[in-house]
């Protein structure tokens, strides 16, 4: 079987192919994503950072701080916690297409009191130890003592000014690029003691 191309073919196979890829973007961009608002129920204010859990799972979103949210449509259920407020699960097919406004109702589980009472700070007491300790430690009235010393000292160059080179030196500017960027990445000396 042999296939011929004629010009009426290509008239046909163009249109097609252009109205197929772009059916093909236009259904793969539509993505719906169902958004709403989390408010108290006691005096419709919004609710910052509420978690929104997806399907029961470990998935989920929170809130922002105008208590705004956005979701796909793709989970089944959205469970609503904040805490001091009860839990809300809500099926997300029965409220599909409209900007949610989910209501959370405070817990009224009260705790009781708890009473803190401040005390010395433990700092204080570790200073007035040392303090107490200070004539038996003192390092002028102790035979003999050791201790352990460390000491660092590097010397480097500064970026040379224009009017230092000017003169007898001759250096290129290749050159004292290379040599300021040596200076940046190394000390000239390093000891360490």
């Amino acid at each position: 079987m042999s296939y011929r191309r004629t010009k009426n073919s290509r008239q046909v196979f163009f249109p097609v192919l252009l109205l197929t890829l772009l059916i093909c973007f236009t259904t793969s961009a539509q993505k719906v994503f169902i958004s709403g608002k989390v408010l108290n129920a006691s005096d419709q204010s919004p609710l910052p950072f509420v978690y929104l859990r997806f399907d029961d799972g470990n998935n989920g979103t929170t809130s922002n701080i105008d208590g705004k949210f956005t979701l796909p449509d793709s989970i089944r259920q959205v469970q609503f916690s904040y805490i001091g407020f009860k839990s809300a699960t809500l099926p997300v097919s029965k409220i599909k297409g409209h900007e949610w406004l989910v209501n959370l109702y405070p817990d009224d589980i009260l705790l009781s009191t708890i009473e803190v009472y401040p005390r010395q700070d433990p700092a204080f007491r570790i200073m007035q130890s040392v303090l107490d300790h200070s004539a038996e430690n003192d390092p002028d009235k102790l035979e003999s003592f050791q201790y352990t010393s460390y000491h660092k000292f590097w010397l480097s160059a500064d970026d040379p000014a224009k009017s230092k080179l000017t003169g007898k030196m001759k250096i290129s500017l290749r050159e004292l690029e290379r040599l300021q960027q040596k200076f940046e990445e190394n000390h000239m000396l390093l000891i360490e003691t």
